[in-house]
């Protein structure tokens, strides 16, 4: 393998990897949405940054444990996200990508 190849391979990884941090956040504003169907696209955003952030904490990015929104633990809404079966699979996923150095996307968003 010569070293463009060498390059191009450590690019595309490093694109998937920011790739499946971006979906993994499409994912959270979607089950967000779906917990509460009056949220404003700005409250929904919110709700799943801060999700997002618990999600992705890890050795390279450390969020933040409170929400502008209230207590996290009682909120109806971030209860329900976390009661479901499909964020356990975005934790799942999260567990691969949020200790890579190379993942940007819990910075930017």
């Amino acid at each position: 393998m010569n070293s463009v190849s060498f390059m191009y391979l450590l690019l595309a990884v490093v694109a998937i990897v920011n790739v499946v941090s971006a979906l993994l956040w499409i994912r959270l504003l979607m089950l967000v949405r779906a917990a509460d169907q009056i949220l404003s696209f700005t409250t929904a955003s919110m709700y799943a940054r801060y999700l997002f952030g618990q999600v992705m904490s890890g050795k390279w990015f450390r969020a933040p444990t409170s929400l502008v929104l209230g207590n996290p633990k009682r909120d109806p809404v971030i209860r329900k996200v976390i009661g479901s079966a499909q964020y356990q699979t975005v934790q799942f996923l999260a567990s691969f990508v949020k200790e890579l150095p190379v993942n940007v996307v819990p910075f930017l968003v």
